[in-house]
């Protein structure tokens, strides 16, 4: 399938952050056994690492190599759902920069 779908909307662990317009330019998009992801909010690398993963060969299963491994829930012209769970809560200057729990991101 070759696609590129944009972020649409985002749950966080216990819905206990707003993410907005910071991942409004957030896109995932599928090169063979492998996906690319672009527009990262700022600032978000430990929920979401900007880099290219390899998918398995059932098109359900993404490693990240961070130990999130990540699960194809939904994949199809009109929708992608991705979840995956973030351990240990992550700190940056302070300021909370990843919440520990599962995430779910839903793109169109």
């Amino acid at each position: 399938m070759s696609k590129t779908w944009v972020y649409s909307s985002v749950t966080t662990p216990d819905n206990t952050a707003t993410i907005g317009t910071d991942w409004a330019s957030f896109s995932v998009k599928f090169n063979g056994t492998s996906m690319v992801t672009t527009g990262h909010a700022t600032g978000a690398g430990d929920v979401w690492p900007s880099t290219s993963y390899a998918v398995s060969d059932d098109g359900k299963n993404v490693n990240r190599g961070d130990d999130a491994d990540m699960l194809i829930t939904s994949k199809s012209e009109t929708n992608l759902n991705v979840i995956f769970t973030v351990t240990g809560g992550k700190e940056i200057d302070g300021r909370l920069a990843a919440l520990d729990g599962e995430y779910s991101f839903n793109l169109k």
